[in-house]
This record gives C-alpha cells, structure tokens and sequence, in this order.
C-alpha cells in the first residue's frame, strides 16, 4: 500500500502522507463480506464541517486482485482529503475517483485530482451540520467494481430478483472473517431491508419469500454513519436489485456494487415500455424485460422460475439415479418434458434434470 501514499506524495497536490506509529488513523487488510474493493471510514462530530478528525482505511482481501492494491489504495486515500467517487464530466482513467478506471494503469492522482485537491484545500469552509442526537458522525467512501454489460453484472451476481421494499430497520453486522485488530476502530452500521419476492431471475430465491438486504450506512445509538455510495431505496418500491448472497454469519444479501444493482421495476407492468430506469441516474447501463427473460432462460439448476421441472420430477429422477424401484413421473412433468403417456424415459431426459439437481 505505500505506493499510494508514495504516488500522493509525488504529485503537485498540496497534501502529503506519511506513516506515524502513534497515528489515530489507520490502514489493513482485511477479509470482509461485502463486494467492494476497499472503503475509506472518516470520522468527524456533528457541527464540524467537512473536516475528519481521523480515518480508517480497510482494503477487502475478498475481492480485491493484487494488482489494483495500489490504485485502490491511493483512491481511498483520495477520500480522506475530500475527494468524492465518479466526478462529473471526467471520463473512465482521468480521475483516479472513478469506478470504471483501469486500476492497473491509473495508480496514484491524475492532474485532475491534484486541481481539485488543491482547489478545495483553497476554497473549504466549515459547514456547520445542524443534526440532534448524534454525537459522532462517519463518512464512508469504497471503491466498488463496475460492470461494461448486462451479461457482466449478472455473472457476477447470485440472485437477480424483481423486489418489493417492505421495511427498513438499522442494525451492526459481523461482516469480517476474522476481528479486525484491536488498534483499529471501524464501523459495521448497516440499514438493513426487508424484501419480498415477486420474480426470480437467477438464483436460488422463491417467490413470495422474505429476504433481507443490506447497505452500509444508517444512524444508530448516537452514530450517524453517511456512505456517499448509499443506493436511494424507499419502503413501498419495487426493484429489480442484483444481489450477492453472504456467506457468513447469515448476514443479509448485499449489493453487487452501488451504483448499477436497483433498477427501477415499474416498466415491467402493463403500459410499461419495458426498458427499466436506473436508480442511479449515473448508471448508463440499460436493462430491458427482453434481457431479464434472457438471463431467466440460460440460468442453469433454477426451477423455479422456467416451469420445466418441478419438485415431484426432481424426486423422480433423484430415485432413478439412486436406484429406488417402481417410481413414476407425473403427468404434469411429462407435459412439461414433452413426453407422451407412453413415452419412455430415456437417458436424455434423465440426464436434464441430473444437470437441473447439480446445477450444471
């Protein structure tokens, strides 16, 4: 990581890093249940302004390849002067802020970043910030993947799910595989949202189910936590939201990425034209119902939303694989197989719904 303070320190903004063993602010890497790269958590109180009076940086050994550490590292860096993500009108590696950069090429400050550094560090004034109740307030700022395609963000994704915002509720998750270490200080604040099924378009989810999913951000016991990724979701919406199920702890599901996971479902009703608009209106990644069935009909091991086996079949041919006499298919799932009354079950058909079981 000292290569992103290195390649702060080599440009022409008027800041510099060094390191400081008895510094409140830190830096590590660490394991953690959550899709992006590495996230900036700046800590500040409540009517002093933009200011931060220390930071911690936490670089996600989860998703994050070798070969970005320095770009992220630099980029989260870039949050705790002030810098925000995605800056209007700079385009994909003319900003190290930006999501879509080449993070093996763009791995320190561009000479935008330093003009802005340099232009705010002239222009700042405090603000004061008129909140009640809170007496310490954190600024989260990550480094999310971004996707070039439909196709790329669902391969990246578990569940793919046409939603309805039922409740929000404002709780601390574990999210790291292992404590993070007792000198840093972090913050697992997360609004937390009840949801309910209404299509599924990959993965294991069954209509009608209740599932629950997760943001960073939220206020809690004095501590306002403000994630300037945070996705605009409201009790009573209905998304299509792109998902990433948790695998520890049973935590809640979790965006893809901030900024392309929530479209918008009210087009997908009659006098909808189909094509859903983003929640974030920065995403130029279009979604259509035609790409939604698409992405339904080459899911692989996903019965519940194609109609071609159900559970009965699946039964069937489980006890055919295995060996259990007199068994038969149901009427339904021979029509559904395209089989006749009489029609034998051949190793064609038994072999399709082995694939359906595996999820070949």
């Amino acid at each position: 990581m000292r290569p992103g303070i290195t390649a702060w320190n080599n440009s022409n903004a008027n800041v510099s890093f060094s390191e400081n063993a008895s510094s409140n602010n830190t830096a590590a890497v660490l394991w953690i249940d959550d899709t992006y790269y590495g996230v900036c958590k700046g800590w500040t109180y409540a009517g002093f302004g933009p200011r931060l009076t220390r930071f911690a940086i936490e670089m996600n050994s989860k998703t994050l390849p070798t070969s970005y550490i320095t770009s992220v590292f630099a980029h989260e860096l870039g949050h705790t002067i002030g810098l925000l993500d995605n800056p209007a009108g700079q385009s994909k590696n003319s900003s190290l802020m930006n999501y879509d950069r080449d993070r093996s090429i763009v791995k320190g400050p561009t000479a935008f970043d330093t003009q802005s550094v340099n232009m705010l560090y002239r222009t700042l004034a405090d603000q004061v910030e008129q909140v009640s109740n809170i007496t310490q307030i954190v600024r989260l700022a990550a480094d999310y993947p971004q996707y070039d395609s439909i196709t790329h963000l669902a391969s990246n994704t578990t569940d793919i799910i046409r939603a309805k915002i039922l409740d929000e509720r404002v709780g601390r998750l574990d999210v790291w595989l292992e404590a993070p270490p007792s000198d840093i200080e972090t913050s697992n604040v997360y609004t937390i949202y009840r949801v309910q099924v209404l299509d599924v378009y990959q993965g294991s989810a069954v209509t009608d189910d209740i599932l629950e999913v997760r943001q960073q951000g939220g206020q809690l016991d004095g501590e306002l936590v403000i994630n300037s990724d945070h996705v605009a979701i409201t009790v009573d919406d209905e998304l299509v939201l792109f998902l990433q199920e948790s695998i520890i702890n049973n935590n809640p599901y979790v965006l893809v990425n901030s900024h392309q996971s929530a479209y918008d479902a009210s087009a997908l009703y009659d006098g909808g034209d189909g094509k859903l608009e983003s929640v974030n209106p920065a995403n130029s990644l279009l979604l259509t119902l035609e790409m939604l069935k698409e992405i339904a009909d080459t899911t692989p091991g996903d019965a519940n939303h194609d109609g071609l086996v159900n559970i009965d079949d699946i039964l069937f041919i489980r006890d055919i694989i295995f060996g259990v006499p007199n068994v038969t298919l149901t009427p339904q799932g021979r029509a559904n197989l395209g089989l006749g009354p009489d029609d034998p079950v051949n190793i064609d058909t038994i072999l399709y719904i082995r694939d359906k079981i595996f999820g070949v």
